[in-house]
């Protein structure tokens, strides 16, 4: 029989009054982000707005954009596993990713843990050195979302609010210069051996392994993903009367995608929302009505679509999780 499994001395250990207290902190800030948002909004407006709008229609939309992009980044996490760490199959990630929507719940990031713990446990990988992987994975999303926002002020700029362009003109270069210098960082890693007690640790084995190949790989089929959100988010803004140009969109989506990705707020509620308000009110029709609160609306059935779903999803394959993280030993 083979030994078993050694204790991950990588996994983080966190007490129970420090996680406590990063939850409280959480749920503060979003109460309170949800209180700014009641008080400031037209709350008539806010309510014939949703009214407006059949709910089968938007239970329906976001339940094809949550299945849509579930089984579309199960794929790319099965690319980003089989390239760095073992040959797993697409049929075993698909519950993990989708049992993972339970923790997303609380923060988007968390979910990145319940891959790591699989493999761990399932293909003896260690902890840390997934969780370098999805964070590689998250730097990917990163440059790509600045690259989609940059394309889209390069082709229809003339289009935007001129206002944006401050924040375009910084952000796009220091993101993609960022990811660049990074790359090539770890290119020449090999050469800085003073660096090594930090650098060779497994937290960075997939940054040391990665070459120019896997990133264009990974950019290649995460870019379907964030097209996905795009399409989706297109399409949504319009059912509340929200006439926003695609390339408006271009710039401004990813924007509101980093901001609700943040850690910051429970399942991007207040957060997103006061984002929302600031890119989209300018784009809401005339005579709907107070067009902050038209997007309050909007934003609201969204994550409340969003958030239905991906817990219904979640306690359907929290069981398929576990059996399929089970590490069986054969005689």
């Amino acid at each position: 029989m083979p030994a078993p499994l050694p204790p991950d001395s990588d996994a983080p250990v966190a007490s129970r009054s420090r996680e406590r207290l990063r939850t409280g902190v959480l749920w503060g800030a979003t109460i309170a982000l949800v209180g700014y948002l009641v008080a400031t909004t037209d709350l008539e407006t806010f309510a014939t707005t949703l009214l407006s709008v059949s709910p089968l229609l938007v239970l329906g939309l976001t339940l094809a954009e949550v299945v849509a992009s579930w089984l579309y980044d199960s794929l790319s996490l099965t690319v980003l596993i089989r390239r760095f760490h073992a040959p797993v199959r697409y049929r075993e990630l698909v519950p993990i990713k989708g049992a993972s929507f339970l923790l997303n719940v609380v923060n988007y990031n968390a979910g990145v843990l319940a891959i790591a713990y699989f493999l761990r446990d399932r293909r003896r990988v260690p902890f840390l050195e997934t969780l370098g992987s999805l964070l590689l994975l998250n730097g990917v999303d990163l440059f790509l979302m600045a690259l989609f926002m940059g394309t889209g002020w390069l082709l229809f700029g003339g289009q935007a609010d001129p206002a944006l362009q401050p924040v375009v003109a910084w952000l796009v270069p220091v993101i993609v210069g960022g990811f660049v210098a990074n790359a090539l960082f770890w290119k020449l890693e090999p050469r800085l051996r003073f660096l090594h007690p930090v650098t060779q640790r497994s937290l960075f084995a997939s940054l040391r392994k990665a070459g120019f190949r896997d990133y264009a790989v990974l950019s290649v089929v995460r870019l379907g993903l964030l097209v996905i959100y795009w399409v989706y988010q297109y399409v949504f803004f319009r059912l509340f009367g929200i006439d926003v140009p695609a390339p408006s969109l271009m710039i401004l989506y990813p924007m509101l995608v980093f901001v609700g990705t943040l850690p910051i707020s429970v399942a991007g509620f207040g957060s997103s929302q006061v984002a929302a308000r600031l890119f989209f009110a300018p784009f809401v029709a005339a005579g709907a009505g107070h067009a902050e609160a038209v997007v309050d609306a909007c934003t609201t059935a969204s994550l409340t679509g969003f958030l239905v779903w991906r817990v219904a999803i979640g306690l359907v394959c929290l069981p398929l999780a576990r059996q399929s993280s089970t590490v069986r030993y054969r005689a």
